[in-house]
C-alpha cells in the first residue's frame, strides 16, 4: 500500500531527510535502506495522525487565497491565518498557511493463520 508523502515536508520530515542523506553519503545506509525508512516514516505519520488518541480539531481563521483538488487531495492556501488548538486557548497568528487534507484508509491487518 502506498502512503501520502507530504509529511516529508514537515519539520520532522525535513530533518529526517537531511539525516538520511548524511548517512547515505557516509555509506552507512544504502539507497534501498533509505527508501525503506522513508516509506516507514510515511506510514507511521499517517497511522499516528489517524489514531483516535489525536485531537483532530482546530479552529482556523483567515482569507482563502486559492485552493486545489487533485487525486482526492485538497490543498488550501490561506492568507493571514490564525489558529486555535482547543476551545480554551486564544487565536495565534501564523501568517500564510498551507493545509493539505486527504482521505486515509487504514490498511488491512493480515489475519493470523
Amino acid at each position: 500500500m502506498t502512503y501520502y508523502q507530504h509529511y516529508r515536508l514537515s519539520t520532522v520530515g525535513i530533518c529526517l531527510e537531511e539525516a538520511l542523506e548524511e548517512l547515505k553519503e557516509k555509506n552507512i545506509f544504502t539507497e534501498a535502506e533509505v527508501d525503506m525508512i522513508r516509506t516507514k516514516f510515511d506510514r507511521a505519520m499517517a497511522e499516528c495522525l489517524s489514531s483516535d488518541s489525536v485531537d483532530k480539531q482546530l479552529t482556523l481563521k483567515g482569507s482563502l487565497h486559492h485552493y486545489r483538488f487533485c487525486d482526492n487531495v485538497w490543498q488550501l492556501f490561506v492568507k493571514d491565518a490564525e489558529v486555535k488548538f482547543d476551545k480554551k486557548s486564544e487565536f495565534t497568528y501564523v501568517g500564510p498557511l498551507k493545509v493539505i487534507a486527504c482521505d486515509f484508509i487504514k490498511p488491512a491487518i493480515p489475519k493470523a493463520t
